[in-house]
C-alpha cells in the first residue's frame, strides 16, 4: 500500500511539473488582430516601419490610453535578442518592482514604477511589448494573460 501511495505521489509531481513548465503556443498575427479587435482596440499594421526582412509582421493594438505591440520576427534567436534588449531597457529605469520568468520557449518580464508599467513577453519567434502609465497595469495584465503571453 505504501508503494502505491509513493507511486501516485511521483506521478502527480511529474504531471504537475510538466503542466507548469510546458511550452506555450504563440499567437499568429491574424489571431492577435482578431482578439484585439474583439476587445475593442483599433489594430494598425506597422510592418512598413521596419526594413525588409527584419520583421514578418508588426501590429499595434491602439486603445484609448495605451497600445499593445505584437511582433513576429523571422527567427527565435532574433526574438530572444529583441526580448533581451527590451528587458535591458526596462531594467535601466530607476526604481520599481519587476517580475521575470523564462521557461522552454517562453520569456516574460515586467517592471512597475511609480508612473509606468512595462512588459515584454516572448513565445518562440513572437513577442509583445507594452510601455504604459502605471494606472493601467491591471487592465493590461489581464489582456496579456488572455492572449497567453
Amino acid at each position: 500500500m505504501k508503494k502505491i501511495a509513493v507511486l501516485l505521489l511521483l506521478v502527480t509531481l511529474v504531471l504537475a511539473t510538466a503542466a507548469c513548465g510546458g511550452s506555450r503556443t504563440p499567437l499568429t498575427a491574424p489571431q492577435f488582430v482578431s482578439k484585439m479587435e474583439a476587445a475593442g482596440f483599433i489594430v494598425v499594421d506597422a510592418a512598413d516601419q521596419f526594413p525588409e526582412g527584419v520583421v514578418e509582421a508588426v501590429y499595434l493594438a491602439v486603445g484609448e490610453n495605451y497600445q499593445i505591440e505584437f511582433y513576429v520576427v523571422p527567427s527565435v534567436d532574433q526574438a530572444k535578442r529583441a526580448f533581451e534588449e527590451n528587458k535591458s531597457d526596462f531594467e535601466a529605469l530607476s526604481g520599481g518592482a519587476t517580475k521575470y520568468a523564462s521557461v522552454n520557449n517562453y520569456s516574460y518580464y515586467t517592471k512597475t514604477t511609480s508612473d509606468g508599467y512595462y512588459v515584454v513577453s516572448r513565445t518562440d519567434n513572437t513577442f509583445i511589448y507594452v510601455s504604459a502609465d502605471a494606472q493601467y497595469k491591471k487592465e493590461i495584465s489581464g489582456i496579456i494573460e488572455d492572449l497567453g503571453y
